[in-house]
């Protein structure tokens, strides 16, 4: 892709602003995969933009266009990370859970077994 006018480059930042909308959508309905393969677009396009828009002047129009819908990327960006946050918190809950419950089943079975050899020892004797 080649941006040559400031049209084409607000149009690059249009398709960022519906991204960033569709990858909110998708955190807030817990769809992580879909998430994970829309945020790689993402990257690309910001790096195609990126490359591209150095050379290119706007006016106070396009600027303040422009301007808007940055502010819109930031704050579909700031909510998808807060998703994520919660969501990494969650996976941690139940990791610390599960390696708890994991421990508690590994000192049941000892003491299980304790129990069975001193009950074998007593009635030996």
């Amino acid at each position: 892709m080649t941006i040559k006018t400031g049209e084409e480059l607000l149009a690059v930042y249009e398709s960022l602003v519906l991204m960033t909308r569709a990858m909110l959508e998708l955190a807030r309905n817990q769809r992580w995969e879909e998430l994970i393969r829309q945020q790689a677009r993402y990257v690309v396009e910001v790096e195609t933009l990126r490359r591209h828009e150095a050379g290119l002047s706007l006016d106070n129009d396009q600027r303040e266009h422009k301007a808007l819908m940055l502010e819109a990327i930031l704050a579909n960006d700031l909510a998808i990370r807060d998703l994520l946050l919660q969501r990494r918190d969650e996976i941690g809950e139940r990791l610390g859970t599960a390696q708890r419950r994991r421990s508690l089943n590994r000192v049941y079975r000892q003491g299980t077994a304790l129990t069975s050899d001193e009950t074998r020892l007593t009635d030996e004797y």
